[in-house]
């Protein structure tokens, strides 16, 4: 399996790609490895102005006070497994696990709240098998107003054929916006709780 980690500082993603490729290559020119290189991991992404969500209280008040839930893609990390013989790769399975920070705000009336996000992979989408559905559950503690966690595994697959290489492919990871949702993430406004 080779690692996949990632987020906010997508230096060291592009980092981490680089140091991967130098790997393999090293074992795809070594006489005395005896095996095929194994091709590096899909790239993986979190969505321009999808890694945010800031939900509001109903109405039309959208103040500080008005916010009910901020929460924030921190980053993500797993492996990638291919499957095939001899080089002639059918699938690779991505296992993923993403982390959020949450903050609860003024409007919040319960301590409970439900996450949706996805993972996509654009060159498959709009097909079923382009996207998939996932559900964070969250209760905060009493007397704590943020927490920050990693949800459960995931088990992403990905068909593989002529057109379609593993390396090439492209994974994103995206809170489930509605469009007004993500609007208000690409004005940049500043009504956020955090700093």
């Amino acid at each position: 399996m080779i690692a996949i980690s990632g987020g906010r500082n997508l230096a060291a993603l592009v980092l981490g790609g680089s140091l991967l490729a130098a790997c393999e290559s090293l074992d795809a020119i070594n006489p005395f490895s005896g095996g095929v290189a194994v091709p590096e991991c899909p790239p993986v992404a979190l969505l321009k102005d999808a890694d945010r969500l800031t939900a509001f209280a109903p109405g039309s008040g959208r103040d500080i006070s008005d916010i009910v839930l901020e929460t924030e893609i921190t980053g993500f990390k797993g492996e990638c497994e291919y499957i095939g013989d001899d080089g002639e790769y059918t699938e690779v399975v991505l296992d993923l696990r993403v982390s959020f920070d949450m903050i609860l705000g003024p409007a919040a009336q319960r301590r409970d709240h439900q996450l949706k996000y996805f993972i996509a992979i654009p060159d498959i989408y709009p097909r079923p098998d382009g996207r998939s559905d996932f559900t964070a559950k969250v209760v905060f503690p009493p007397r704590r107003n943020r927490v920050t966690f990693t949800d459960d595994p995931l088990e992403i697959k990905i068909p593989l054929n002529e057109n379609r290489k593993g390396p090439d492919t492209r994974v994103v990871i995206s809170i489930a916006l509605s469009r007004e949702q993500l609007q208000f993430n690409r004005a940049k406004t500043k009504t956020r709780l955090r700093e």
